[in-house]
């Protein structure tokens, strides 16, 4: 079975490559777009290292929750590649991600054996629109994921050590990046105790132990904290409200995410005239909407990002709590009729939701899941017309949201022109820039003097704004970006 499947792979070598090329050709577009949602942090890291400052890398902190990983190997590809600049790198990594993506698909089809034919395994993950667009962003998420998943397949499928060393080394890299991602190692656990597939185990456990340990000994010495920098520490307060809520948003949301792996199954009812099945339905719809009206479980990054401005908050929180209810369904059948290996996929995928329903939420954390589910419902996704309808769904989807990015980046370049050509940046509080560009507007300090937030937002003639303010006569300039039908404005205002 294994040489059969291998067969079709070599089959598909020309498919897979033109997707994989497309895919890396298309995001390229991106690489010099205006950064968003905090990504100018990451390759504005890799500068702060460059000072060899404790006090200046320390910035970094300060806006963020992350490690340092990912800025330390942007800096450490920055000396490689000195003519790139350090944001292009941020994006060359993310980018690469649909490459480790691919690569990883094809180990996971070799080892799962899943009855959908590889190039629609293949399209769904990398069309996936969390995946898609999240790599066009210079952050660490989608590199994490991928890199982390690309290491533990090939290791799961080599049983050569040198090579297998060389997977852990850049599977810890990954879990430095993004820790909670770490939980992968439980597949090398699985498939060694379970399996008998892993001959050099303990060799591999002992460097990952020993490298991920290392990294973050140096940075509690350095930095004075293990993973999670202290003004950020109250992501991990235990709350019990809130952690039901996450979860139940984390579990509705990769529901949906997958949804079209669950639509066989739920189809079948129908199929089947079983018509109490669909009465249950409605049933289950109503209860969310009711349970939506007296329970608030939205949470500000657990979401459809842009597309959820087209959608009521009452709606897509009924909708997430319908998809919780109907995952627990779906799991239930589905379940009995998996092997081992299968039901451990479902497991893990538990297990990583249950763990980070204590942490801060955010749907990008799902990024790694995706495949998982994939491989665990794909015998429920076996019709082509449903396949397509997905694809194009994703296509749909990517394309609004790629609008939105382009938008994005146009109004934010204008602006920031047009400051510069009117010698009027320093006078400008950035506003609704500050939360995606704000490196436009700071160096964050000066030789060795920290330049504090406060500093930046402070009370200045002019701001930026997202909303046009009820007295014309305050605006300066407006810029306007319209991409298909989306459109986006940003207005420079005087402030009185």
């Amino acid at each position: 079975m294994k040489k059969i499947q291998r067969n079709y792979l070599n089959n598909n070598k020309t498919f897979y490559f033109f997707i994989v090329a497309i895919s890396l050709l298309l995001h390229l577009i991106s690489l010099n777009y205006q950064p968003v949602n905090d990504e100018f942090i990451f390759f504005k890291g890799a500068d702060f290292i460059f000072s060899f400052q404790k006090d200046i890398v320390n910035i970094f902190f300060q806006y963020n929750a992350n490690t340092l990983g990912f800025s330390l190997l942007i800096a450490v590809l920055k000396f490689v590649l000195p003519f790139l600049e350090t944001s292009q790198i941020a994006k060359l990594l993310s980018i690469s991600s649909l490459f480790f993506f691919a690569a990883a698909s094809q180990k996971m089809y070799l080892i799962f054996k899943p009855r959908i034919k590889f190039k629609f395994f293949l399209i769904l993950i990398l069309f996936n629109p969390l995946i898609w667009n999240y790599t066009f962003r210079g952050i660490p998420d989608a590199f994490s994921a991928s890199i982390c998943l690309f290491s533990i397949f090939y290791i799961l499928y080599n049983d050569k050590l040198i090579k297998n060393l060389i997977y852990i080394f850049v599977f810890s890299l990954g879990v430095i990046i993004k820790p909670f991602n770490a939980i992968l190692i439980l597949l090398i656990i699985y498939f060694h105790f379970f399996e008998k597939d892993q001959k050099h185990f303990f060799k591999l456990i002992i460097l990952f132990l020993f490298l991920t340990l290392l990294y973050f000994s140096l940075n509690f010495i350095f930095f004075n904290f293990l993973i999670t920098p202290h003004n950020f520490s109250n992501v991990f307060e235990p709350n019990i409200s809130k952690y039901f809520i996450t979860l139940i948003n984390y579990l509705g949301l990769l529901f949906f995410i997958a949804y079209p792996f669950f639509i066989k199954t739920i189809f079948n009812f129908f199929e089947k005239k079983i018509w109490y099945n669909l009465i249950s339905y409605v049933i289950l719809f109503l209860i969310s909407y009711i349970l939506s009206i007296y329970f608030d479980i939205s949470l500000s990054e657990m979401n459809f990002g842009y597309i959820s401005n087209f959608i009521s908050t009452n709606f897509f929180e009924t909708f997430i709590i319908f998809n919780f209810f109907l995952a627990f369904l779906i799991f239930f059948i589905t379940f009995k009729k998996k092997e081992n290996k299968n039901i451990f996929l479902l497991i893990l995928i538990l297990i990583f939701i249950l763990i980070m329903s204590f942490t801060h939420s955010a749907q990008r954390y799902l990024m790694i899941l995706i495949p998982l589910g994939y491989l665990y419902f794909n015998s429920q996704m076996t019709k082509k017309y449903l396949i397509l309808a997905c694809i194009l769904s994703y296509a749909f989807i990517n394309l609004i949201i790629f609008a939105n990015l382009y938008n994005n980046n146009k109004v934010i370049s204008d602006i920031v022109l047009y400051l510069n050509n009117n010698k009027i940046l320093n006078k400008t509080n950035p506003g609704y820039i500050g939360q995606h560009a704000l490196n436009n507007f700071t160096n964050f300090h000066h030789k060795k003097l920290i330049i504090k937030k406060s500093d930046i937002f402070d009370d200045k003639i002019y701001t930026i704004v997202d909303k046009k303010p009820l007295q014309d006569n305050i605006v300066v300039y407006e810029a306007v970006s319209k991409f298909i039908f989306i459109e986006r404005k940003l207005f420079l205002i005087k402030n009185l």
